[in-house]
């Protein structure tokens, strides 16, 4: 359309060349590539990495007559342009597939209005699939609400319930305040300061193990475990070696640190909400941390979702080394993990 326009020799009519960036996947972890346009990259790895990825422009300098022409033979001075590098990700994109189409059919399922979801590699904290729902095609995000190009995995924090009981049994097991097998009496009900805490279900008091409350996810028996044997001070400790309330410092933009409230802001009942996820935040990729220290001996790994960065001349820089954390010992992670199984047994 542009060359037969210009054929028309219209006095002031011009055309301008410009590129576009194409997304074979269209939708396949967009939220974590992000998108471009004239300006560069927008959202994700393309807004991140930016400045590596576009490259150095060209420039042409030619002497010209009055006439507006290029003069023959006259001055004439080049600066070759410089390809962008390529960013390659940790993603294993077979992975990524099956996590986004099994996530969408979560949500639909469960009627939710989204959903996220991260795997991680438990040893190294590469991330190998990362997706969110509803998301959007890279290819025209425009068709797509600002919403959807966002990645909530890295960027919303959620309160996580009752997921955040692997602090609590953690810090239980790493101090021996219990065992798999300690018996526990636990009620319907426990007081806290002026709150009284219940668990899910109505129940008369119960003969548990340890891993029989973890099991059940009992409220009250958490609480019993946080308060009388674990305390405040080592709750918290054990929540920011989990990395609560603090960046990951994964290599996307946006990241939340979440909030996980500082003691001296603590009221009387906070001690009765922490220990069971509630009043705090995480993002689902914190969340995931959380469970790929206990699945690594007690490690946390710093999540980390580029490989490498490949420069024009094809050589490649690998990421520099995943900050490592001891948060708790080998053989209480070990304990902690066995208990968890429970979770899901009958």
């Amino acid at each position: 359309e542009a060359a037969d326009v210009l054929a028309l020799n219209l006095g002031g009519i011009g055309a301008e060349d410009t590129s576009q960036r194409i997304y074979p996947g269209h939708d396949l972890a967009a939220a974590v590539v992000g998108y471009t346009n004239e300006e560069g990259g927008l959202g994700g790895v393309e807004s991140k990495y930016n400045d590596v990825l576009r490259g150095t422009d060209g420039r042409l300098e030619v002497e010209r007559g009055s006439n507006g022409l290029q003069i023959p033979g006259g001055l004439r001075q080049e600066t070759a342009a410089v390809p962008g590098s390529t960013v390659q990700l940790t993603l294993d994109q077979d992975l990524q597939y099956q996590l986004q189409n099994g996530l969408v059919a979560a949500v639909r399922k469960a009627k939710a209005s989204s959903g996220q979801a991260v795997i991680l590699d438990a040893h190294t904290g590469e991330v190998l699939a990362m997706a969110t729902a509803p998301t959007y095609d890279a290819q025209n995000p425009s068709k797509s609400p600002p919403a959807n190009r966002t990645n909530a995995v890295v960027q919303a924090p959620v309160e996580p319930g009752s997921a955040n009981k692997v602090v609590t049994f953690s810090a239980a097991v790493e101090h021996k305040k219990i065992t798999p097998t300690t018996p526990m009496l636990v009620p319907d009900s426990i007081r806290v300061s002026d709150h009284v805490v219940h668990d899910a279900w109505y129940h008369a008091p119960e003969h548990w193990t340890a891993t029989g409350v973890l099991a059940k996810s009992s409220n009250v028996g958490t609480l019993m475990i946080a308060k009388n044997l674990v305390g405040p001070a080592q709750f918290y400790d054990t929540e920011r070696k989990f990395g609560i309330g603090q960046r990951t410092g994964i290599e996307l933009p946006g990241e939340s640190p979440g909030i996980l409230p500082s003691p001296d802001t603590w009221s009387g009942t906070t001690f009765g909400n922490l220990p069971i996820g509630q009043g705090l935040s995480m993002t689902p990729l914190q969340l995931a941390g959380m469970y790929q220290t206990i699945a690594n001996d007690g490690v946390r790994v710093q999540p980390r979702i580029v490989k490498a960065v490949i420069g024009p001349d094809g050589k490649a820089t690998p990421t520099s080394a995943p900050q490592r954390t001891t948060v708790v010992s080998a053989q209480a992670a070990r304990t902690v993990r066995t208990m968890l199984e429970a979770v899901v047994a009958k």
